[in-house]
């Protein structure tokens, strides 16, 4: 429960890092692009407009886009929510089932 306490004033203060086991396969721009998303203060954050801006999104074509599995993305995402509870118990399963 202290981990989970500690995750979540991390969260708040956007306190974050892109663990290598985890992120290695992203690329560069795309974490850039994250980094950008998640500022807390909303002056700082970058604006909706220039995210669509943003290299990792302009740079990436049709047929790139078409060649991607994203099966294994899809059962990695579902594997994580079963393991997300949030304070008062509740957990994604909603996510999970697509509603």
């Amino acid at each position: 429960e202290e981990n989970q306490r500690q995750l979540f004033r991390k969260i708040r203060m956007g306190e974050f890092e892109f663990f290598q086991e985890d992120w290695e396969d992203i690329s560069d721009s795309a974490k850039d692009l994250i980094s950008k998303l998640l500022v807390v203060d909303p002056s700082r954050r970058i604006e909706a407009q220039a995210a669509l801006q943003h290299e990792w999104i302009c740079k990436v074509d049709d047929e790139d886009l078409s060649a991607r599995s994203l099966s294994s993305s899809l059962d990695s995402l579902r594997s994580s929510l079963k393991s997300i509870q949030t304070e008062e118990g509740y957990t994604a399963e909603w996510l999970i089932e697509g509603r």
